[in-house]
């Protein structure tokens, strides 16, 4: 339900703008930083990649989606050095404003994701009480695109998510910062 009411104010946005739009398609890749200390110690970072898709509705600010994945870690864990491994991964949505300076767009970014986090310890006493959650977290970046013809680009891309959760008694931040760099299509309305 929601994915629909999300495409139908796309839809109106666009359909009242009554100005040419452009849509900018991607995948990025790179690192994924891990904020807490005690996460750093146990999984520590890892690398991500990130196909997104973004609307100019107007000049400058567009509207869009992403999908932030691959981040699965495995380390060891607790006094009897258990193994564990952690996944992180979730659908983004975000608003932009884009400065357009040939051949480059500068742009910054805010938005909201909905983030899969799941944990499994190898230990007969952890099976009792599995981690497997989600959780909602704003999130912020800022990037570049350097087009190299009318449709294609290179773009790279800092993006920083507080993840705070907690799935038992203390609080963690399975956020950071992400350093992605990836390649894109452009098409002009």
């Amino acid at each position: 339900m929601r994915k629909s009411a999300f495409a139908a104010v796309l839809v109106l946005l666009l359909a009242a703008s009554g100005r040419a739009w452009d849509i900018k398609a991607g995948i990025m890749g790179g690192a994924r930083t891990a904020s807490d200390p005690d996460i750093r110690r146990v999984y520590g970072g890892g690398s991500i990649y990130y196909p997104f898709l973004a609307v100019g509705l107007v000049k400058g600010f567009s509207l869009g989606a992403g999908y932030e994945g691959g981040y699965s870690r495995s380390g060891v864990i607790g006094s009897y050095q258990e193994a564990t491994t952690l996944k992180v991964s979730g659908p983004e949505v975000f608003a932009g404003y884009w400065f357009r300076l040939e051949p480059l767009s500068l742009y910054v970014r805010a938005g909201w994701g909905s983030y899969a986090y799941r944990q499994t310890v190898d230990s007969p006493a952890a099976r009792d009480f599995p981690v497997d959650s989600s959780r909602g977290a704003l999130l912020v970046a800022g990037g570049v695109h350097v087009f190299f013809s009318e449709h294609l680009y290179l773009c790279g891309e800092v993006k920083y998510v507080p993840l705070k959760v907690k799935p038992y008694d203390r609080e963690v931040d399975l956020g950071g910062f992400r350093y992605m760099a990836g390649v894109g299509y452009a098409v002009r309305f």
